[in-house]
């Protein structure tokens, strides 16, 4: 599992907004991605790379997708996708973060945010050895 955080221009912490999300990097993960989940379940959120487009085929939620290009800087965003709708690609993005729908608006997510994703192990590891 790993860890996805939101860094806020001129804000020194970062916050963070799912901590058990699964990171989609192969074509058939992308492919796949939430379809025929009920919910997201044991995961709070979906990585996908590289990834600049998104459909809800299959799914029965809807979802909230943020999209970032190669520094993770958010380019677009957009909220509450219901099923079966097609998110076309977005100029300059490289990476889509799916998260529960209502995750924008409750976290105040912006086009020039930061959002970056890590090993929730790594991160726990660090933050221990961290004084």
């Amino acid at each position: 599992m790993h860890t996805i955080s939101l860094h806020k221009p001129g804000n020194a912490r970062a916050m963070v907004i799912a901590k058990n999300a699964a990171v989609a990097d192969s074509f058939l993960s992308r492919l796949l991605g939430l379809m025929f989940r009920p919910e997201f379940g044991r995961i709070d959120a979906l990585a996908l790379s590289p990834c600049t487009s998104i459909h809800t085929f299959f799914m029965r939620f809807a979802i909230d997708a943020v999209f970032t290009d190669t520094h993770h800087c958010v380019v677009d965003c957009t909220q509450n996708i219901r099923p079966w709708k097609w998110v076309f690609p977005r100029r300059g993005a490289r990476h889509t973060i799916e998260l529960p729908a209502g995750t924008v608006r409750a976290h105040n997510i912006k086009i020039g945010d930061i959002m970056t994703w890590n090993n929730s192990d790594e991160t726990r590891h660090n933050q221990r050895r961290d004084p």
